[in-house]
């Protein structure tokens, strides 16, 4: 995940094979954020494949803000 302004990658999780979706958590609110992901086997990481566009996660309606 890297957030809107800055050039620095972090890690996220680290999922099994069988992992099919994910909740990232501790976003904040209206900031635009880019997401990849890279998989990983015998013969080491493979090339990251970024997503084709960013998120901006909102708040659920009847939450208070972040």
């Amino acid at each position: 995940m890297k957030e809107e302004g800055s050039d620095q990658w972090k890690d996220l999780a680290s999922l099994t094979p069988y992992d099919t979706e994910y909740t990232a958590k501790n976003l904040k609110t209206g900031k635009e954020y880019s997401l990849a992901v890279v998989a990983e086997n015998k013969a080491g990481l493979g090339e990251a494949v970024e997503t084709e566009s960013s998120i901006v996660p909102r708040k659920k309606p009847g939450m208070s803000p972040q």
